[in-house]
């Protein structure tokens, strides 16, 4: 309640912008040997990253949504947000086959020939580690670069979503100080200007001209 204008959007450039670092400590930065206690460490870095980069849709997008957006156009609004982001997520894995095989030098399959056969084995195909640096590599560069854009794009939000905010809220304030019906206008409604935060959470006040 402290700061109502930017503390959802500030947790959610957060959230967003400590993904980098992590998926870069992860890619880049941990030992590609099979050991238990490396594979101690990865869980506990995916764990890490989970918790930390799971806060945009509670903590900011929707949250915000139903503040601003009219009662009517909520549910178009939600599922907007949700199949265009699936859709752009959809995309994720066939451009990072494309980047790893262009840019980052990987070719053939994955696994080896003999993965599948012998998979339940102790005999199975040594690691291919320069494929394994390829596709981490390319989805390296398919979450840096998308969650760095991400966080700069929020920043707006910063400067539109206390005018929004405060145009929602108006009907609400001006039917409370001046009598249910007033807020749809009218010759009775009186006129007035934007509402602005006092600093105290979620109270606002209206400039009227009578």
């Amino acid at each position: 309640e402290k700061y109502p204008h930017h503390g959802r959007v500030a947790l959610v450039q957060f959230s967003v912008g400590i993904g980098v670092p992590l998926s870069v400590l992860i890619m880049r930065g941990m030992p590609l040997t099979a050991t238990p206690a490396t594979a101690v460490m990865y869980g506990a870095l995916m764990l890490l990253k989970g918790v930390l980069t799971s806060w945009a849709g509670p903590a900011c997008n929707n949250p915000v949504f139903a503040e601003i957006v009219p009662p009517d156009m909520r549910n178009l609004v939600y599922a907007f947000d949700r199949s265009f982001e699936g859709a752009i997520s959809a995309l994720g894995a066939p451009l990072v086959g494309m980047a790893a095989e262009r840019w980052f030098g990987f070719s053939g399959v994955a696994g080896g020939e003999q993965a599948c056969e012998n998979h339940n084995t102790m005999a199975g195909p040594e690691p291919d580690l320069p494929k394994a640096r390829a596709l981490g590599d390319a989805m390296l560069l398919f979450m840096a670069v998308p969650w760095t854009l991400c966080t700069l794009f929020y920043t707006g939000l910063h400067w539109s979503y206390p005018r929004d905010r405060a145009r929602a809220l108006r009907p609400q304030v001006v039917d409370i100080l001046t009598g249910p019906g007033t807020s749809g206008g009218g010759a009775d409604a009186p006129p007035y200007k934007p509402l602005y935060g006092d600093g105290g959470g979620d109270r606002l006040v209206a400039k009227t001209e009578v």
